[in-house]
């Protein structure tokens, strides 16, 4: 009708159309369909009540060498059973993290993930983008040496793609036995921190290190390892576990401590402390400190450890959470002549955290590993004295 009556027109409409098709040829293309590589590391706790954390690696890939390829929405689910248990959920590419739109049904829980400016993949290129879920007191009936659970599937993902390699990886522990092999699992070195205002952060931390030089003339060398542990507790009660390690790394002499030190702060109670042995130390209270004797000697390449352990009371705010400002202070007096000084503690917050924090404690008993590294300067001829000092502020 239109090349009747208005035949210039036509030729103009037709003229358009196959200019578009010379200028933007992707345009009547098909996008290319993405590929999917992802994997999945669940992590049981299993200090605690059973819970899981789920870290999930996803690479998407545009095959084509010659189309860009267009993903305004990503959405990743879990179902019903792990989802009602979920209390963090994160999306990051790389040091960004991206925004996340929770949607939840009577059968499952939804995350759909804006990915801004990665929604545009170009050609023969891909993104990377991870997840990371914890959810609380996911596996029941735990036991010492053995558990009996099932770990969810792994999550779907609500996009129209072909995941090539999906697989699912539950890190085994060589120090525990008599796991099922589908069961694998890995005790958790991570610390749960959480901001109101924010979705949580994970901040991981390294163990106490005390290092010496290898070699210095006429002293003898001490290592040291200290580790801390936080039980939080409901009820408002905190405690703490500390286990040090003295380790004798002379070549031909007797380490001597005269006495131990140890700072406590004010309204600790039933404090212990003991060798790994379970000898019980003498315990005197004088001032802030704690004094433990009798005196300790260490062998050269041997080494001795000591359990401390106090509870302290009334450490939540009323609305649940808690009010930390923890010191750390250990003194060692020994005869043998050397300082350690210059000491640095290393604990880095997540990206575009800051120093305040608040600790939030969802179960009854949740272990809290909190280290850091240190390290010192020897130097010759002055009587030593051991005082490191480790400050958490969570506000």
């Amino acid at each position: 009708m239109i090349l009747r009556e208005r035949p210039l027109t036509f030729t103009l409409i037709l003229a358009m159309m196959l200019l578009s098709l010379q200028i933007f040829p992707e345009a009547c293309a098909a996008q290319p369909k993405p590929i999917v590589e992802a994997t999945q590391r669940a992590i049981l706790e299993r200090e605690g009540s059973g819970s899981v954390f789920f870290n999930s690696s996803i690479r998407i890939m545009n095959p084509s060498d010659t189309s860009s390829m267009s993903l305004p929405e990503f959405t990743i689910g879990y179902p019903s059973e792990t989802a009602r248990n979920i209390v963090y959920f994160k999306a990051t590419s790389g040091d960004t993290t991206l925004d996340v739109v929770i949607e939840e049904t009577a059968n499952s829980t939804s995350y759909k993930i804006n990915l801004g400016e990665l929604s545009q993949i170009p050609a023969s290129s891909s993104i990377n983008l991870g997840f990371t879920a914890y959810a609380h007191s996911l596996i029941k009936n735990l036991e010492p040496k053995r558990f009996s659970a099932t770990i969810p599937d792994f999550p779907s993902f609500d996009v129209s793609v072909d995941i090539v390699n999906a697989t699912v990886e539950l890190p085994r522990n060589p120090d525990l036995e008599s796991y099922p092999s589908e069961y694998d699992v890995m005790e958790k070195d991570e610390l749960n921190l959480v901001r109101r205002d924010v979705l949580p952060e994970t901040l991981r931390l390294s163990t106490f290190v005390f290092t010496y030089p290898e070699e210095v003339s006429g002293i003898q060398l001490l290592y040291s390892n200290v580790t801390r542990n936080y039980y939080l507790r409901l009820d408002g009660n905190l405690h703490v576990r500390d286990d040090l390690t003295f380790l004798n790394r002379g070549t031909d002499e007797i380490l001597t401590f005269d006495i131990i030190k140890y700072f406590y702060p004010n309204g600790s109670s039933a404090f212990e402390a003991q060798t790994v042995l379970g000898r019980a130390l003498k315990v005197e209270k004088i001032g802030d400190f704690i004094d433990l004797s009798p005196p300790f000697k260490i062998n050269q390449g041997e080494s001795f450890r000591i359990i401390l352990e106090y509870d302290q009371t009334n450490m939540f705010r009323p609305e649940g959470f808690l009010l930390l400002n923890q010191k750390y202070d250990l003194e060692v007096e020994s005869s043998i002549p050397y300082l350690v000084e210059n000491f640095i503690i290393n604990v880095n917050p997540p990206v575009g955290s800051s120093d305040s924090w608040v600790f939030e404690d969802t179960s009854r008993h949740t272990r809290y590993k909190v280290t850091g590294e240190i390290s010192f300067t020897v130097f010759q001829g002055i009587n030593f004295i051991f005082r490191p000092v480790f400050l958490l502020f969570l506000v």
